[in-house]
């Protein structure tokens, strides 16, 4: 037995061996407690357990359910995944879960990490009662294909989307742009990863995030529209096939020196033409190689 019936942090990390767990009587599970322990599928939370620490369950890659006593006061499960008690808010979804889930009405926060690596997972959908989703949520999610942010959603954490590589629509209640943009619509957060091909900034828009298109590694093309005034730093990191950027601002948006695509990939970015001497002298910009174009010419054919 466990000194004060608490599992260490990190106690069985990478226990591949670890087939099943009996923990009555534990009262706290540790941070990363049973991180890689990728032999288990089931975990069972007794009544005594009052504290599971972040990462509890974390790279168990076969792990299909976490189930709750009943008489549990401090936590819930429901089809597998663990809530708090009062199921207002999601903790976490094992990574083992498999094709479509559904989180329950009435669920109001996703916690950070809560779906981190559900790789298994085809589909997630988010009830209206959600109202924010935590800081790398769906990060790893690599099945997934589109997801639905309802209306009620006010707050989304850093990396929500992270590393999920199929991912090519991020379908916000009120927009259909596809990709997640501030509630004025003029920062643009993230453009999802699957999305392949020629990308569009929408117009409205006046500043690119940092990272907003991290890991787009399909997209080939991205046009700027006029208006767009900032670019964060690492917003293209990952765009590894990004041949084209057209910059139809006639002013340079401001940029750091981690703001544009690495030259290693030989992204070439076209300017206006009346622009041209401007962005030759800009900082940042100036270290790149560019191609002026004719933005009344563009406007016909430049998309196509």
């Amino acid at each position: 037995m466990f000194e004060d019936n608490k599992i260490p942090d990190w106690a069985f990390e990478c226990n591949t061996l670890l087939k099943g767990i009996d923990i009555n009587g534990i009262t706290e599970i540790g941070v990363g407690a049973f991180y890689g322990c990728s032999g288990l599928t089931l975990v069972p939370i007794p009544e005594s357990v009052t504290i599971i620490k972040n990462n509890a369950f974390e790279g168990c890659a076969k792990l299909e359910v976490i189930e709750v006593a009943a008489g549990n006061a401090r936590y819930s499960s429901a089809d597998g995944a663990l809530f708090d008690k009062a199921r207002r808010k999601l903790i976490a979804c094992p990574e083992g879960k498999q094709g479509a889930f559904v989180i329950p009405d009435g669920v109001t926060a996703i916690a950070e990490r809560a779906f981190y690596n559900c790789a298994g997972l085809s589909s997630v959908t988010i009830p209206e009662s959600v109202t924010s989703i935590g800081e790398s949520a769906f990060e790893g999610c690599t099945g997934l294909t589109e997801i639905a942010i309802p209306k009620s959603v006010i707050a989304i954490g850093n990396h929500a989307f992270r590393r999920c590589s199929h991912l090519a629509a991020i379908n916000v209640a009120g927009c259909n742009s596809g990709v997640l943009l501030s509630k004025s619509k003029k920062t643009l957060i993230t453009c999802p990863e699957g999305r392949e091909g020629k990308f569009t900034i929408p117009d409205g828009v006046t500043a690119i995030g940092e990272r907003a298109f991290e890991g787009c590694a399909k997209l080939f093309r991205i046009i700027i529209p006029d208006g767009v005034k900032s670019i964060g730093d690492n917003a293209f990191e990952g765009c590894d096939e990004l041949k084209q950027i057209f910059c139809l601002c006639s002013t340079p948006p401001k940029v750091s020196a981690l703001s544009l695509p690495s030259k290693r990939t030989k992204t070439v970015l076209y300017v206006p033409e009346q622009s041209f001497d401007i962005y030759q002298e800009a900082d940042v910009w100036k270290e790149f190689n560019f191609w002026l174009f004719c933005l009344e010419y563009f406007k016909v054919f430049g998309e196509n």
